[in-house]
């Protein structure tokens, strides 16, 4: 089978799946968060393996779990100090790690808080109705997904037919300025489309912050964890998708974006 049949196989089933949980939201879209966190852990851990930081799952997860209950508990009290004594947990359990490399493990531990556990919860921030996106939140999450989508399939397409100038070459060898200038150009089509028909109501600034957030900010997202994975000399985080690699892989994008999304929805 083809690398173009296995992403088509995956996206038969995944983008559904997503789209269903963004849209429907509660309990669906906690659990799906959830799902992805505690699989990213396991991709999360890998990198960390090949670069001398072993963090154990238990911490990953125990990290990943504080903040989901401090995002799904709508920041409560109680869910703060959850998380402040899952750190205290987590930090001090490396006192009497066999390893002994502290920085090396907490550097890839705090990494994993801020890169991946942060941004993949803040979708539900944007989820929520009445929170920073009013009443529309799974709207705008929706319209980040399918432009991410859009500038990530434009990108790859437009780079493979045409690609001849390489864009970095020492983190992606195969991304080429081609393919970046299509993805840049196809986050703005994208929201275009969804305002044209309906889907969302945005505003000029809204078109030129999607522009923005996801043709630039999304792809350095992608550039990102494509020299960490330099660094971990691996080609993909894991094999869970066929034709596509690891979990990381496809929400690589996603995870500079969803941040940067939730900034400007905050003052907008």
């Amino acid at each position: 089978m083809s690398d173009l049949a296995k992403r088509l196989g995956v996206a038969v089933w995944g983008i559904p799946l997503l789209l269903v949980s963004l849209y429907v939201g509660g309990l669906l879209l906690g659990i799906l968060i959830s799902l992805l966190l505690f699989l990213f852990a396991r991709e999360w851990k890998y990198l960390g393996k090949q670069i001398g930081a072993d963090s154990p799952l238990i911490f990953l997860w125990l990290v990943a779990a504080s903040i989901l209950f401090f995002q799904f508990s709508q920041q409560s009290k109680l869910s703060i100090g959850v998380v402040f004594l899952a750190l205290l947990v987590v930090f001090a359990g490396e006192i009497f790690r066999v390893s002994r490399l502290p920085l090396k493990n907490l550097g890839h531990l705090t990494l994993w808080l801020i890169y991946v556990v942060i941004p993949v919860s803040l979708m539900w921030t944007i989820r929520q109705p009445g929170g920073i996106a009013g009443e529309m939140g799974d709207r705008w999450l929706l319209a980040l997904f399918i432009s991410v989508w859009a500038a990530d399939t434009a990108a790859y397409s437009v780079g493979r037919l045409f690609g001849k100038h390489k864009l970095m070459p020492k983190a992606s060898p195969n991304k080429s300025w081609e393919g970046a200038i299509a993805g840049f150009i196809a986050a703005p089509i994208a929201a275009l489309i969804m305002k044209s028909i309906g889907f969302v109501h945005f505003s000029l600034w809204d078109i030129l912050a999607f522009t923005v957030i996801v043709g630039f900010i999304g792809q350095a997202g992608d550039l990102l964890e494509s020299l960490m994975k330099r660094e971990a000399e691996t080609k993909d985080t894991s094999q869970f998708l066929p034709g596509h690699g690891g979990l990381l892989d496809r929400f690589d994008s996603l995870l500079l974006a969803t941040p940067a999304l939730t900034l400007y929805l905050f003052l907008r």
